[in-house]
């Protein structure tokens, strides 16, 4: 969240997470903490939310939940963020496969294609707006509140 704030000197942000998480995070003029669970507490209105690394640590069914729960605070134009392994259509070598395993194996969850991002997205209610790639294997999968 200081990174995001730091590069956009205009913007304020939630930080929401579980209650011991934020324990020691303190608050600031442009940064509010918020306690809660995605799955239990509605989040706070916003134009944009976050996701990092977070889908990846559940099934499907527990990701639309997440992306459900967004969307019933995000009004309708907000973006969700979500910054996450993509892995390739096609088959081959590529270091998403491997953390693909170990999601699975330690959290039950796993790395999703595009396709699969757009699909879990959509059940959400939110449309795949882009996928934007950065300098290292997470991308940005930007979607919108319809």
């Amino acid at each position: 969240m200081h990174a995001i704030l730091n590069a956009t000197p205009g913007s304020r942000g939630i930080l929401f997470d579980l209650p011991h998480v934020l324990l020691d995070v303190p608050g600031s003029d442009r940064m509010e903490v918020c306690a809660g669970d995605f799955f239990k507490d509605p989040l706070p209105q916003a134009n944009a939310y976050v996701l990092s690394e977070v889908l990846h640590d559940w099934s499907d069914e527990r990701a639309v939940e997440i992306l459900c729960a967004v969307r019933a605070s995000a009004r309708e134009g907000a973006h969700v963020l979500v910054l996450e392994v993509v892995l390739p259509e096609n088959p081959g070598p590529h270091p998403a496969h491997v953390l693909d395993v170990i999601m699975l194996a330690l959290t039950g969850g796993r790395e999703r294609t595009r396709a699969d991002h757009e699909a879990l997205l959509r059940a959400g209610g939110f449309r795949l707006e882009r996928i934007v790639p950065t300098y290292n294997p997470v991308s940005v999968v930007v979607g919108v509140a319809v």
